[in-house]
């Protein structure tokens, strides 16, 4: 957050949601995490959201509450300063896991795409044993379960993330602009490698069935809405530790801004 922006905000009246969000639209000129913690690593401690972020939502909170006995203020502002740095740790969190989700997945869909090429070479011709085609039978499954397995996640972790930015950040978009383009291409390709499917042996004959791609038994729409109802579950799992890092911050808010988001 620069000097100017956190300066001009002294004087006004910043919640936890609006100080983040001011800080989110500023990082994402960025287009990585990681290209903007190369940034913050060369800035001064001031501008590193850990210190910056806390600074305008206390001076927000004071303000408001000018007047008011200390022990009304203060757990104000521990409550106030606790949503700051949870909606922070969320939207590095989503971020972390996003790349992830990235790199695995792309090593997963170059396997399931070479392997469907391998199913497709060696179908079994014409006149093939049954064990030919029962062991085409088998690894056509596989892939298929290999293949619903990566869309499950993908899926789940869109619904999850969708979830945690209408909970925590009023909608905005907590993903930095290369990595949401990186997340929705992989989840494109993967769609477009169902659609495409494989060989399917007829029963009782060798020849392969064109009519019926390997893919035929996924039904996307069906993995969508099974990983919005699976949503909540995951963001559970993930804002639950997110809050706990967040009570250890708070703890030590001087050291952990020090560490300028060393743990991405």
């Amino acid at each position: 957050m620069s000097t100017a922006t956190r300066l001009a905000r002294l004087e006004g009246s910043l919640g936890p949601l609006e100080a983040v969000l001011l800080w989110l639209g500023e990082a994402h000129a960025f287009p990585t995490l990681s290209s903007y913690a190369d940034w913050l690593a060369g800035q001064p401690l001031s501008v590193a959201p850990l210190a910056s972020i806390p600074l305008l939502v206390e001076m927000g909170v004071r303000g408001s509450m000018r007047g008011q006995k200390g022990e009304i203020v203060e757990p104000a502002v521990d409550r106030a300063l606790g949503d700051a740095v949870l909606r922070i740790m969320l939207v590095s969190q989503l971020n972390v896991d996003a790349e992830t989700a990235i790199r695995i997945g792309r090593l997963r869909y170059t396997a399931l795409f070479w392997e469907l090429r391998a199913i497709t070479a060696e179908s079994a011709p014409a006149g093939a044993s049954r064990d030919a085609r029962s062991v085409i039978t088998v690894r056509s499954t596989a892939w298929r379960d290999g293949l619903a397995g990566l869309l499950r996640e993908l899926y789940r972790f869109d619904a999850s993330r969708r979830l945690v930015e209408a909970t925590y950040l009023d909608g905005r978009a907590a993903l930095f602009s290369d990595t949401d383009v990186d997340l929705s291409k992989l989840r494109e390709r993967t769609e477009r490698l169902a659609a495409l499917g494989g060989p399917a042996m007829s029963p009782g004959t060798g020849r392969r069935r064109s009519a019926r791609p390997a893919s035929a038994g996924l039904n996307l729409d069906a993995l969508r809405v099974e990983a919005r109802s699976k949503g909540a579950a995951v963001v559970s799992g993930m804002v639950d530790p997110v809050r706990a890092m967040t009570l250890d911050i708070l703890s030590d808010l001087a050291g952990a801004a020090s560490i300028r988001f060393e743990r991405l």
